[in-house]
C-alpha cells in the first residue's frame, strides 16, 4: 500500500472531532498514578496543555513527548488518538532501532496486536472504517517493516481478519 494514500485514509477514518474527555498529556499523567496520587489541579493543568488540540494537529514532537500515553488512554481517547499514532508509525516504520521514533512505532504495533482483555476492550471502540484502516496499516507494516512484519502478519491472521475484530464485545482471549 502506498504510504501517502494510507496516511490520507487514516486522517479520513479517524475524525478529529469531537475531542475526547481524556487528553494525551493526561494519559501520560495517568501513568504516574501508579506511584503517586494525582491531584485534580494537576489533572486539569495537563488537560489545558493539549485538550483542545485535535489529533490531526499533533506534531511528531508532541507524540514523542507523550509516547507513554498511548498505553494509558481510556477506551474513547484511545480510539481518538490512535489515528495520530498510526500516522506517525507509517511515516517512521523503519526508524533506527534505538530511537524515540522506533519506540513509538513498536508501541503502536503493540497497541494493535496485543490481545489482552484491557487492550481488546479499547480496540472494540473502533468503528468498521477504523478497523479497515488498522488492517491496512498492518498490511503496510507487513510489507514495509524490516523488524515488525511477522508481528503484523500474526495479528492479521489471529484477530484482524476474523469476525471477532468487528464484534463490539470481548468474547475470548485465544
Amino acid at each position: 500500500m502506498n504510504r501517502s494514500f494510507l496516511i490520507k485514509q487514516i486522517k479520513k477514518r479517524f475524525p478529529s472531532d469531537p475531542l475526547p474527555k481524556m487528553s494525551l498529556r493526561q494519559a501520560v499523567l495517568a501513568d504516574c498514578s501508579l506511584t503517586r496520587r494525582i491531584t485534580e489541579r494537576e489533572w486539569q493543568s495537563e488537560r489545558l496543555k493539549d485538550g483542545a488540540i485535535p489529533w490531526t494537529e499533533l506534531t511528531d514532537k508532541d507524540l514523542i513527548e507523550c509516547r507513554d500515553g498511548l498505553a494509558h488512554l481510556n477506551e474513547e481517547s484511545f480510539a481518538y488518538y490512535l489515528g495520530a499514532f498510526l500516522r506517525f508509525a507509517v511515516r517512521h516504520v523503519n526508524a533506527e532501532l534505538v530511537s524515540p521514533a522506533r519506540d513509538i512505532v513498536r508501541s503502536v504495533i503493540f497497541s494493535v496486536t496485543n490481545r489482552s482483555k484491557y487492550n481488546l476492550q479499547r480496540l472494540k471502540h473502533l468503528n468498521d472504517a477504523q478497523i479497515d484502516c488498522v488492517i491496512a496499516f498492518l498490511h503496510f507494516v507487513e510489507e514495509e517493516s524490516q523488524t515488525d512484519a511477522a508481528d503484523a502478519a500474526k495479528a492479521l491472521a489471529r484477530y484482524w481478519l476474523k469476525p471477532e475484530a468487528r464484534r463490539k464485545t470481548v468474547t475470548d482471549l485465544v
